[in-house]
């Protein structure tokens, strides 16, 4: 984001900017950013696929002193996960920089002061389990309810299950 008119704005793809406006430009652009959050999928990657010219984009970045963060609305990877998958793509991340749903619920269920004596029933993904776990909440899954092990509850499968009274 950069400063604008009535707080702060979201700029436009790199490479359309750099197409219109040239690297000089760029720069002048980034030169006041403190951070600069990229969007993992579709940005630095697409399903198992690096995007081209997103680890140099990164690198430069930081190498002129910005903070460079991470996010994504996929839930099936923890914040680890994802900053294992920007390291195997030749991007130094750590977890501190994700952000990611999975963690958010969490965050979230803090910031609501969830009692962690109840359980949290997790209809989602590995990433959600492993997020939550990390910040102390006892998880339950389908699979724990009705015994599937397929991790999408069919909605049978729900009207049959009998829900942890511990669930909050």
């Amino acid at each position: 984001v950069k400063p604008g008119r009535g707080g702060r704005r979201a700029m436009g793809p790199p490479s359309a900017t750099l197409r219109k406006n040239g690297p000089d430009e760029v720069a002048r652009a980034i030169k006041p950013l403190e951070c600069v959050i990229f969007d993992c999928d579709g940005v630095i990657w697409r399903g198992q696929k690096k995007i081209e010219g997103a680890r140099e984009a990164i690198a430069g970045l930081e190498a002129e002193g910005k903070r460079v963060l991470y996010l994504t609305n996929n839930s099936a990877k923890s914040r680890e996960q994802c900053a294992s998958k920007l390291r195997n793509f030749g991007i130094e991340a750590n977890p501190s920089q994700v952000v990611c749903s999975s963690s958010s619920a969490a965050r979230y269920l803090d910031s609501v002061r969830f009692d962690k004596a109840k359980k949290v029933l997790v209809i989602g993904q590995e990433g959600i389990l492993i997020e939550l776990a990390e910040a102390g909440y006892e998880c339950v899954t389908c699979e724990d309810l009705c015994g599937s092990s397929d991790p999408e509850c069919k909605i049978e499968e729900y009207e049959r299950m009998e829900v942890d009274p511990g669930v909050g």
